[in-house]
């Protein structure tokens, strides 16, 4: 191998280390960690878990974390709505050790009735509540825990928290994460492209780069004192205000324009990723907003899926953003360039 040489002259460089250490440090409590995933791993390891049950429908990286613990796994069924289907549920009778997934869809859902019902009919296994597209909303709902993921919602590069109905649970605040070293690069070349004349081939490099650095991640590992800085100065109120005013008013627009979202919550308290539609010719459409400057996401592209619910979401799901950082202009913007794309919409899901 050829010996790398060391470059010398030139101007400094600095690492976020050296960002770090100039922040006033403090405590940080042993419920954080860098990613969702890494999350849900402590949760199952530390209550010494040796199956689990997930939904059929769900985002691979989950499944990579779950064989990662060395723990058995099986799958259960859900209804039309994404819903726990209790008719076609497995034995889970008797299941000391044994956990349930449940997965907010969206952060859409009333999931509380679901949790309600496996309580009563299993006492005794654990239900573990996946609040990633919820995580401005990180309550227990009635589970034994809880986590999410901020950097789904909010401009950091890591950060996850555990909510749980006990105390200390997490002795150890596992080791240190470095892939949002390079999410952070990624984010700081995107927001002053224009400064720089970066293109966005060099960001988004940076970002697939960050996503592989994560999936290889020795879990679990914790939360970057940068981004657990970064997150206790973020008005979060401000934040889920403007969402829940995005998802009413993107809502409103895709009723009165014929257009049926897949899952429509009424409740007032709530802060969601995302309004999903099943759209037909989804993949047609989705290439067309791109060439308009809209980029929406999917959830979840996954080759790998065996039921017929879950690979029929995944052909024709597709998310609308509605974030903090969207005005009504770029909501109605959205809807009517989704319009000209001739959206033919699907308002069930195929089970």
């Amino acid at each position: 191998m050829e010996k790398k040489i060391k470059a010398i002259g030139g101007e400094f460089g600095f690492s976020f280390d050296d960002v770090q250490n100039i922040l006033y440090r403090t405590k940080i409590s042993n419920n954080w960690f860098a990613s969702g995933r890494s999350a849900l791993f402590s949760i199952l390891i530390n209550q010494k878990v040796n199956k689990v049950f997930l939904p059929e429908f769900i985002c691979e990286s989950v499944i990579r974390t779950v064989i990662k613990t060395g723990i058995e796994f099986e799958y259960y069924c859900l209804d039309p709505l994404l819903q726990l289907d209790f008719n076609r549920l497995p034995s889970m009778q008797n299941r000391n050790k044994t956990a349930i997934l449940i997965i907010n869809y969206f952060g859409l859902q009333n999931i509380r009735n679901d949790i309600k019902k496996i309580k009563n009919n299993f006492s005794e296994i654990t239900i573990i509540l996946d609040n990633v597209q919820n995580s401005l909303n990180n309550s227990l709902e009635g589970s034994h825990f809880a986590f999410n993921s901020y950097r789904k919602m909010l401009p950091v590069a890591d950060g996850a928290y555990v909510t749980s109905s006990k105390r200390n649970i997490f002795t150890e605040a596992g080791t240190k994460n470095d892939f949002y070293i390079l999410k952070m690069i990624g984010s700081l070349i995107k927001h002053y492209k224009e400064l720089s004349g970066a293109n966005d081939k060099e960001y988004l490099k940076y970002f697939e780069k960050g996503e592989e650095r994560l999936n290889e991640s020795i879990l679990p590992t914790r939360i970057s004192d940068l981004s657990y800085k970064i997150l206790s100065r973020m008005r979060i109120l401000e934040i889920k205000e403007k969402r829940k005013q995005n998802y009413f008013y993107m809502k409103e627009l895709l009723i009165n324009n014929g257009i049926k979202p897949f899952i429509c919550e009424a409740k007032k308290n709530i802060a969601p990723l995302a309004i999903p539609i099943l759209l037909e010719n989804r993949d047609k459409v989705r290439e067309q907003l791109k060439k308009e400057g809209i980029f929406l996401p999917i959830h979840w592209k996954n080759h790998s899926f065996k039921t017929k619910l879950a690979k029929h979401m995944s052909k024709y799901e597709l998310s609308l953003v509605i974030d903090q950082r969207y005005s009504n202009y770029d909501l109605e913007r959205i809807v009517k360039e989704l319009l000209k794309t001739t959206p033919r919409n699907i308002d069930y899901v195929d089970r």
